[in-house]
C-alpha cells in the first residue's frame, strides 16, 4: 500500500510549506505493518509563494491535486496542529487551519481513504504515543522537517488499511 503523509508548516517570516512523504510496504491490505515494512519512496515540499493568502491558498491546493493524481496513493493523512494548552491570537495557528483545509479538501476529492488527525490522533491509531511514533518516523525520514509527514503516513499504513 501507498500512503501519502502531509503537514503544513508557517515557519516565521517565510512562506507556507507543505512537506509530503510518500511511504509504502508490500504487505496485502490485510497485514498490518511494522515500521520495517515501511519504505520511503519520495517526499517533497510545497512552498506558497502568492502575492496574497487565497493565491497562496490556491497554488497549494492545486499543486498537491496534481502529485496525488500522479502518485496514486492508496491512503492520505493530513497531520492538522496539536491543540494548544494556551489559547492564542496569532496568525499563524489560524493560517495553518486554513491550509490544512485547502490540503484536506483536494486531497478527499481524489483519494476516499484521505483523514486528518493530530499528531496524538496519529500516534493512538499506530498504537504508540505520539513521541514514539515521532521517533519511529525519524528513522524513516532524511530530513527533521519531515517526521511528521512521515509520522502521518505511518498512522495511514496502519490504521486505514481496509
Amino acid at each position: 500500500m501507498r500512503a501519502l503523509g502531509l503537514c503544513i508548516d508557517i515557519p516565521g517570516n517565510k512562506k507556507p510549506t507543505l512537506r509530503v512523504v510518500v511511504l509504502e510496504d508490500s504487505l496485502p491490505p490485510d497485514q498490518v505493518p511494522i515500521t520495517a515494512d515501511m519504505r520511503m519512496v519520495d517526499f517533497f515540499e510545497i512552498v506558497a509563494t502568492g502575492a496574497d493568502l487565497a493565491e497562496q491558498l490556491k497554488e497549494v491546493s492545486h499543486a498537491i491535486t496534481g502529485r496525488v493524481e500522479s502518485l496514486m496513493p492508496d491512503i492520505v493523512v493530513v497531520r492538522r496542529a496539536d491543540w494548544s494548552p494556551r489559547p492564542s491570537n496569532l496568525d499563524a495557528p489560524r493560517f495553518r487551519l486554513l491550509f490544512e483545509g485547502a490540503v484536506v479538501a483536494a486531497s478527499r476529492s481524489l483519494v476516499q481513504k484521505t483523514t486528518i488527525r493530530t499528531g496524538k490522533e496519529c500516534g493512538t491509531v499506530y498504537g504508540k504515543a505520539k513521541a514514539d511514533l515521532d521517533a519511529d518516523a525519524e528513522t524513516l525520514s532524511t530530513k527533521k522537517v519531515l517526521v511528521q509527514a512521515a509520522a502521518a503516513a505511518m498512522s495511514g499504513l496502519v490504521a486505514d488499511r481496509v
